[in-house]
């Protein structure tokens, strides 16, 4: 492509919108033209000549039309800018909604994001193929957008009607994964497909000269940046407000709006296709200032590289979200905060390597080279920090949630922006590597994103799925260290033998001889004979030594970092964001990183703990005890015979064990998303849960609990579900008004359910929004206390399916008889001497709470509340006293509780002196 411009015509540029400055010369004056010229100068005209240089020639016939092309520069820095925020919203809400359907295990997360990614693959891959040359680039992606907003309003509504066919024909298990795909394929391939020939269709207008591909870089890192902001804004604002249908509303809007915008520059001739033009440029080769050396790497070798580039990238940020969320606390704003960083370095690798590819574009092959290089220590440098640095930062004490946010993004941009960085400086090096002449630009750019998306989809399964569970994180690091050594050596020893070749190339053409003679020294001794040398020959033995020298070099290299590559800590792993304050605490028995979430299993002074997800789920300590048999001996004690049971979420357990001391008990069905749990950790605790792994009474699914209710036919006459805490992220799809309604669905004619309700690390409004959740589907459910030596710890709710009375004297009965012998013991363990003292945990019911609940929120599955609530409040400094909120409104329930006068008149005895205000403040 010729040189569109000289050096005079950024001042022409500059007349054609002198007029916009009218007023602000008269104002300002000699002084104020000044600044405003500068400004004027530095900050648009740079770019916008940046731009027009970029465009293919045949656009430019008039000073009018540069002043349109300007325009649209900005036109189009806005319109990625807002898809890409728009991208990172539908992201988030179909993720979420579609999570609700096929479940939330790491296999459908995995499956999720892969179908995500593919329709981003096959559409920069097929769009460029399969739309003609002469539609229009605007108004083909005026169509994109429109089709985009289209689906995205559509996918919620459609959703719940696919859900109904996809529950009501299958079941649950991994065979049916592959269903799951078709299910996810189906709503989500069209919508991403067209996102994915956004920027090859886009890049039709640009012409394939270093400018040219420097602008399509930088648009690319435009488009990540409003990835940035969609995270952002989704994460704090419009899912934490609001909930997933205005956030769908907003991403609609933002689609049709740019679909509108497109389509109206459309109209403009400046923009139009130009055939004749385009035929014309055809013929000539490209020559000039703004045209590309001729590549020395192949296309092919260029595809895999930035595929590779890919791969490393999602599979390091698989691992490095794992670690980060344990060192920052698994809250739904540190997932936002990792993700917003991460593509924040994407963006601001891709803007600098763009600026390069503008002004340095000889040596663009070298770039990537040096770029993947690079990466070895930027991941060595990443690994050490997130491991080394982060899990053992001591942080401020009671700082406020804004504060402790600020510091995580930091923590975030210092350890991923330096790997981000230079992935991200990938993409706009091996576009202008792969370029070669009369090259068709959409095409160029379709293919170049289709393998490195490509490489992505494999990354996130392999990493996540495969080398995780089996190398751990530690493993995970040193296979990062390979991905980019492999790159970079294909390219330097490509180069340096297309160099070789060059050089024997223009010796042989100046008649320096085809053949060279020379003596073979080292082995003189021996023989002494001369050894023809053919330029060939010669040529071969150059790659032969380079590739061996590079060999040396990095398998050097490789093997130094190997060594010092640091190891993911075991504190890290068993106190997550609490590493600092723990690390002396304790010694590990079990260390184990699954698909779904870390484990391990400590020993205290004799006390065995087992932690997930970086914080304790279950231990043998007397309190911890106390509750998980609590939430099995009052549901079974109450059920006048329990036979079906259901435990969601298996911990340590002890609370599926505990059932198992029931002589009418026959099935126990634990469904439990994590296999290292089952395998692993339940072992330990065979003393507390009565050799739970060796009963055959007991059958486990590995599956998402909501999945499994969703697609099981199965009810069952007691369930107990003890999930992980709110604040973690998606835990709070197991404390929902859906979830509880489903729960209720499952449960047999006079079925009881049990749930868990941690007070500790939460505070006034997450305790309001999962106590007033539960009371909507169960409005009769009850409160029992945890309430062990005087501490406000946590509660029991019961919930059941039809109106309960308790019958003491048949409950006393059944405690007495021989065949409940072992209960009796298990109570006795935890310090309850009878039936009595069990029921003497009885707090109150909604009843007592009804003016304290009345401005609670509802936790439902589209706004998931009751997560964002938890992760703000996990750094507040209020904490709430449940207990003594009940105790200053009880009211003895005289409906609730049948037995003889004696037993009433004891109950009785123990809740009055508890609900005394004088006596408020001794049981704090």
């Amino acid at each position: 492509m010729v040189t569109l411009f000289t050096e005079k015509q950024p001042d022409q540029i500059l007349s054609l919108n002198d007029g916009a400055f009218y007023w602000a010369r008269c104002i300002f004056r000699k002084t104020g033209y000044k600044i405003l010229r500068w400004f004027k100068m530095t900050l648009k005209i740079g770019a916008g000549e940046k731009f027009l240089n970029a465009l293919p020639e045949e656009n430019f016939s008039s000073p009018a039309s540069n002043r349109r092309i300007s325009i649209l520069f900005y036109f189009l820095v806005f319109m990625f800018l807002a898809s890409g925020l728009a991208a990172l919203i539908y992201e988030v809400v179909w993720f979420q909604l579609l999570e609700l359907v096929i479940g939330s295990s790491a296999f459908s997360l995995a499956l999720l994001l892969s179908v995500y990614m593919g329709g981003l693959f096959l559409g920069s891959l097929l769009v460029p193929s399969f739309c003609p040359h002469s539609l229009n680039p605007l108004r083909l992606y005026a169509f994109f957008e429109a089709g985009i907003g289209l689906m995205g309003l559509l996918i919620p509504l459609v959703l719940p009607a696919i859900m109904k066919i996809y529950i009501n024909s299958l079941g649950y298990g991994l065979p049916l994964f592959l269903v799951r795909g078709l299910f996810s394929a189906l709503l989500l391939l069209w919508p991403t497909g067209l996102m994915g020939g956004t920027l090859p269709v886009i890049s039709r207008l640009i012409s394939a000269t270093p400018r040219g591909l420097s602008f399509i870089g930088w648009l690319y890192g435009i488009n990540t940046a409003g990835g940035v902001l969609g995270t952002l804004i989704a994460g704090f604002y419009l899912l934490r407000i609001h909930d997933l249908t205005v956030a769908t509303g907003v991403a609609v809007c933002l689609n049709f709006l740019l679909s509108l915008m497109a389509l109206i520059l459309s109209f403009f001739p400046s923009f139009g296709p130009n055939e004749a033009s385009r035929e014309e440029r055809r013929k000539f080769p490209f020559r000039g200032e703004n045209s590309l050396p001729s590549p020395f790497l192949p296309p092919g070798l260029i595809y895999f590289i930035i595929a590779l580039s890919g791969m490393s990238a999602l599979g390091a940020e698989v691992i490095w979200t794992r670690l980060l969320s344990l060192s920052l606390g698994g809250t739904v704003y540190t997932f936002s905060l990792l993700l917003a960083a991460f593509l924040a370095g994407l963006a601001l690798g891709s803007a600098a390597s763009s600026r390069l590819v503008k002004f340095k574009p000889d040596i663009v092959e070298k770039a990537l080279g040096l770029a993947q290089l690079a990466l070895i220590p930027a991941i060595m440098w990443a690994a050490f920090f997130i491991t080394r640095i982060v899990p053992f930062w001591l942080p401020e004490e009671a700082s406020g949630p804004l504060r402790v946010f600020f510091r995580d993004f930091l923590l975030c941009c210092l350890s991923l922006w330096p790997a981000a960085f230079f992935w991200g400086a990938s993409f706009p090096l091996a576009l202008a590597s792969v370029n070669k002449e009369r090259a068709e630009m959409g095409r160029l750019v379709g293919r170049i994103y289709a393998a490195n998306t490509a490489g992505s989809i494999a990354g996130s399964l392999l990493f996540g799925l495969v080398f995780l569970p089996r190398l751990g994180s530690s493993g995970c690091h040193r296979l990062f260290l390979f991905l980019p050594a492999l790159s970079s050596w294909l390219i330097f020893y490509k180069m340096m033998a297309k160099g070789g070749e060059a050089r024997g190339q223009i010796d042989k053409e100046k008649g320096s001889g085809q053949k060279i003679f020379f003596w073979c020294n080292r082995f003189k001794a021996w023989w002494h004979r001369i050894i023809p040398m053919s330029t060939e020959f010669q040529t071969k033995r150059k790659k032969i030594l380079a590739a061996s020298g590079l060999i040396i070099i990095y398998v050097m290299m490789l093997y130094l970092v190997w060594e010092i590559s640091p190891s993911t800590p075991w504190q890290l792993i068993a106190y997550g964001w609490k590493a600092a304050e723990k690390k002396d605490r304790g010694k590990p028995l079990l260390i184990a990183e699954g698909i779904n979430s870390s484990v391990a299993v400590t020993d205290w002074k004799g006390t065995l703990v087992f932690h997930t997800g970086g914080r304790a789920e279950a231990s043998n300590a007397l309190s911890d005890l106390r509750m998980e048999r609590m939430l099995a001996h009052l549901p079974a004690l109450i059920h006048p015979e329990p036979r079906k049971i259901l435990v969601i979420g298996c911990g340590a357990g002890i609370t599926a064990g505990t059932f198992l001391l029931y002589p009418t008990v026959e099935r126990v069905v634990i469904c439990e998303i994590e296999p290292a749990v089952w395998k692993k950790v339940v072992p330990f605790f065979r003393r507390e849960n009565y050799n739970l792994d060796l009963d055959p009474r007991v059958k486990m699914v590995i599956e998402d609990a909501r999945h499994f209710l969703l697609t099981t036919e199965e009810k069952f006459d007691l369930i107990s579900s003890d999930p992980v805490h709110p604040w973690l992220k998606g835990s709070a799809l197991l404390y929902t008004r859906e979830y509880y309604t489903m729960i209720k669905d499952r449960l047999n004619p006079g079925g009881l359910f049990t749930q868990w309700v941690p007070l500790y690390e939460s505070d006034e409004a997450t305790v309001k929004s999962m106590l007033a959740t539960f009371f909507s589907v169960f409005p009769e459910g009850l409160i029992w206390s945890n309430d062990f030596l005087g501490l406000d710890y946590d509660f029991v709710l019961l919930g059941q399916r039809d109106n309960l009375v308790i019958d003491i004297e048949a409950l006393q009965a059944r405690l007495e008889s021989e065949a409940f012998g072992q209960v009796v013991a298990s109570l006795r363990e935890i310090y309850f001497r009878s039936g009595l003292e069990l029921l003497a945990t009885y707090a109150g019911r909604r009843l007592e709470l009804s003016s304290w609940l009345e401005k609670a929120e509802i936790n439902l599955d589209r706004n998931l509340r009751l997560q964002y609530l938890a992760g703000w409040g996990l750094h507040s400094p209020y904490r709430i006293s449940l207990l003594d909120l009940l105790w200053k409104n009880f009211q003895f329930p005289e409906d609730l509780f049948r037995g003889s006068k004696e037993s009433l008149q004891f109950l009785e005895r123990i809740w009055r002196p508890a609900s005394q205000p004088d006596l408020d403040e001794k049981s704090k």
